[in-house]
């Protein structure tokens, strides 16, 4: 109990007074504490307005142990349905292993392809496990 109301408020904090990202390091933080103790791969999204204030964050997809698919359709619902001009991909890998998959990486140039298509940022693709994170960002996957 103890810890969902933590996540609670972690959540609480990052969507009150327009609360803005200015590092990975502040993903990181956010990521860690709501998806540390998770047992099944969750995909989830920040959504960001042009100046960084997160607007929302939604898991999208709960998956299994080792997989979480996204349905890109899904997504881009929302990134419009919160007008949404930039996002921030965040999944978590309980196995601990904090290294992207083929198919993570497939997944992620695909998802800047078609948000390239319509103005939206992909800022970075960020996967959190109980001690290690991967930016994609910081390991120079995307740009």
């Amino acid at each position: 109990l103890i810890k969902e109301i933590h996540k609670i408020i972690e959540k609480e904090k990052l969507l009150k007074d327009n609360f803005v990202i200015k590092s990975v390091k502040d993903v990181i933080k956010f990521s860690k504490n709501i998806l540390w103790d998770i047992q099944e791969e969750q995909f989830c999204c920040l959504f960001l307005n042009s100046k960084n204030e997160v607007i929302k964050f939604e898991v999208l997809e709960k998956g299994t142990v080792n997989e979480a698919y996204i349905y890109f359709r899904k997504l881009f619902e929302k990134v419009f349905q919160y007008k949404s001009t930039a996002i921030i991909l965040i999944h978590n890998h309980p196995s601990g292993n904090e290294h992207p998959s083929k198919e993570d990486i497939f997944i992620t140039n695909k998802i800047i392809e078609i948000s390239s298509a319509f103005g939206i940022s992909v800022h970075d693709h960020i996967i959190v496990t109980t001690d290690s994170f991967f930016s994609f960002k910081q390991n120079k996957i995307i740009k």
